[in-house]
């Protein structure tokens, strides 16, 4: 059966990283427990049973759960929805930011769409599942960390105080109060997800793992690592219409544009650098203009451009435009064997391979705790209805002017966030 995990985009925390890593390899381990209040680790994700819970939920009104409900224990400490609300916002974010892509790439709703077709588990199980273990998670790793000397340093809490005014100014009442969230919650909680964050990439990259066998299965000389280092001007003749499709500019553009190529060839032809030229020639307006030096791989250079390289020498200015499809180029070869892509696939390589590595130590110390997920609070848990509104959920949501008095604003007047919002839970985990 196909298993669609190798679409989805991994997060940039490092966190949600081994988290989703350990959602997708693993999948449940869990033994299944139909008809139980309580489930053990891991999170229950079949849909046996479970039909009308496993139906697109967005499309159902909003039955907040009270902040008190109790979502999981950790060796016998309970943790609310209040305490975990954070976590569950912030991974509906990033689901929400996945799913986009998702569906653009694929034409398939992602929150709805099978991710595994030997267990049903949807788009909407896999982001709740990995809320359930993110939880688990900070409960367990966080007095770990804390332990150890972890703390937050004066700059990532002013960060820290900056992403809760963010998130704040951008919910309205009834989103705030179906969160709970206020300044102080906020802070503490990410506070905590830094914390850990750091903790996970400290271990992480402590694991011990052969580089020398791992670089070894890479091999140099592969078609795909294949790269020339290249300075470069670009001048672009696409440019996107109102549909956000490429299309070409006209002609009188690409005759001014052609123009200003030959000027820029003529000018490091006469031994200006490339970049200054680009900086003395063009402004802000040419947004489809740029100099850059890069590696680029073979396989991405357009035809007119292989056959320019092949016939330059390392170090050589091509001495002439070259005209593309998408533009015009002038270009120098700086190395006919750039390394980058090569050095890049060892340095993930090594990279995935600590990170399998803590995964194990991380499952042999969760073994370790006693982790019990309320599956019947969880299945009860509308996604999509805690980070973004939906379209048809707007009518809730502040404008501008509800967050901030814009009357009688000129273009000096500063705009300051709040400090503190009043109300809701302590919103902490641990």
């Amino acid at each position: 059966m196909q298993v669609r995990h190798n679409r989805i985009y991994r997060f940039v925390s490092i966190i949600l990283i081994f988290v989703l890593t350990m959602s997708i390899m693993t999948g449940c381990s869990g033994k299944k427990n139909e008809g139980a209040k309580d489930t053990p680790v891991s999170p229950e994700t079949s849909t046996e049973g479970n039909e009308e819970i496993q139906a697109d939920q967005s499309d159902k009104p909003i039955t907040a759960l009270p902040l008190d409900t109790v979502m999981m224990t950790v060796n016998d400490k309970s943790y609310t929805l209040g305490e975990l609300m954070y976590v569950i916002y912030y991974l509906e974010e990033e689901f929400s930011s996945t799913a986009i892509g998702y569906e653009e790439q694929h034409g398939i709703d992602f929150w709805n769409d099978i991710m595994d077709e030997a267990t049903n588990e949807t788009g909407t199980d896999l982001a709740r599942k990995s809320m359930m273990e993110t939880a688990a998670m900070l409960a367990v790793l966080l007095p770990i960390a804390e332990e150890a000397g972890y703390t937050c340093n004066a700059v990532e809490i002013q960060e820290i105080e900056w992403d809760a005014d963010s998130i704040l100014a951008g919910l309205n009442q009834t989103y705030l109060d179906r969160t709970g969230f206020t300044k102080d919650n906020l802070v503490e909680i990410i506070k905590k997800f830094t914390i850990v964050n750091k903790y996970v990439q400290d271990q992480t990259e402590q694991q011990k793992v052969d580089k020398d066998k791992i670089t070894a299965t890479i091999n140099a000389k592969d078609e795909k690592y294949k790269q020339v280092q290249l300075e470069y001007i670009f001048l672009g003749t696409l440019v996107p219409d109102e549909s956000n499709r490429e299309t070409h500019i006209g002609a009188e553009e690409t005759t001014a544009l052609l123009k200003k190529a030959k000027t820029m060839l003529n000018q490091v032809k006469a031994g200006k650098s490339m970049e200054n030229v680009y900086n003395q020639i063009c402004t802000d307006s040419d947004v489809n203009i740029y100099y850059t030096e890069e590696a680029i791989l073979d396989s991405e250079l357009e035809k007119e451009m292989v056959r320019a390289i092949k016939s330059c020498k390392e170090g050589q200015l091509y001495d002439s435009l070259v005209e593309t499809d998408k533009g015009y180029y002038i270009f120098r070869l700086v190395s006919n064997n750039a390394t980058d892509a090569y050095e890049n696939a060892v340095a993930e390589a090594i990279s995935d391979a600590k990170s399998e590595a803590y995964e194990k130590t991380y499952e042999k110390l969760i073994s370790a705790y006693s982790i019990v997920y309320n599956q019947e609070n969880w299945d009860k848990l509308v996604l999509k209805k805690y980070a973004y509104p939906e379209e048809e959920d707007t009518s809730g949501m502040a404008n501008d002017s509800e967050f901030f008095d814009l009357s009688g604003l000129t273009g000096d007047t500063e705009i300051v966030l709040p400090d503190d919002t009043a109300g809701g839970d302590d919103g902490s985990v641990g």
